[in-house]
């Protein structure tokens, strides 16, 4: 994967809409920060938890990913996208063996059983003082759709969700 700059994934996003950076946009993006739009209040897995428990509280919250954290110290996120591909790899993997139709049920409904820790990505963070530039950046680099926001000790204080950076830059241009 190529690293791109928070310049080069601003103007991917307006060349999406159609548009050219506007300056209100960018100037909130330089000027807001992690903490200016973070979440509060998040939910927080154990790297122990299961597929199944994380997904089962990602459709009872309605979110798409969390941190996943152990005494309060990030470990990585996840979202409901990881999920999906280690379903879809178990998949593949079954399509390649000849397993009776039991086997195959058994053995895919058995990654609901994997640990979180498994599937989590480990780099997805930002301090509460970068720029909504550089959490992007960060959100791009580890193709994730939720960044932790963590303390110098790697405590966990918030989540920023895409969704959350997408209704900065709109709002800016109203």
């Amino acid at each position: 994967m190529s690293v791109r700059s928070s310049k080069e994934v601003m103007e991917s996003i307006f060349g999406a809409m159609g548009a050219g950076p506007r300056p209100e946009a960018l100037h909130a993006l330089e000027t807001l920060t992690a903490r200016d739009i973070m979440e509060k209040r998040f939910v927080v897995l154990s790297p122990q938890a299961t597929i199944r428990e994380a997904a089962n509280i990602f459709v009872e919250k309605g979110i798409e990913g969390a941190p996943v954290a152990q005494e309060g110290i990030l470990k990585g996120v996840v979202t409901h996208h990881d999920m999906l591909k280690a379903f879809e790899e178990k998949s593949l993997e079954l399509s390649q063996h000849r397993h009776g139709a039991v086997s195959y049920e058994k053995e895919f409904l058995s990654l609901g059983n994997k640990r979180i820790a498994e599937i989590m990505r480990k780099k997805a963070a930002a301090f509460p003082h970068t720029s909504l530039f550089d959490t992007m950046t960060v959100m791009d680099e580890n193709n994730v759709e939720i960044v932790a926001v963590i303390d110098e000790a790697g405590r966990v204080l918030g989540v920023i969700s895409d969704s959350a950076i997408l209704k900065v830059i709109l709002k800016s241009l109203v």
